[in-house]
């Protein structure tokens, strides 16, 4: 018997809920949110014009949420 035998490599096993996606949907979703928020930031530094844009947007659909909810 030959004591040099290949060892077979596997690959670790994946946990199951990640094989389904909604995880790494997830963490894509989560990863997008914070480039958007940077890419952001970047723009206010460029033009400070835009967070004014920006904020009444954010009051727009914070108002729609908040009537939607108590509908």
């Amino acid at each position: 018997m030959s004591t040099n035998k290949k060892k077979k490599k596997t690959l670790p096993q994946v946990p199951i809920p990640f094989q389904k996606g909604a995880k790494w949907q997830e963490l894509a979703n989560f990863i997008s949110r914070k480039n958007r928020e940077i890419s952001i930031i970047k723009d206010f530094k460029k033009d400070p014009y835009l967070k004014k844009i920006h904020s009444q947007r954010d009051k727009i659909f914070a108002k729609e949420f908040s009537q939607k909810k108590n509908q």
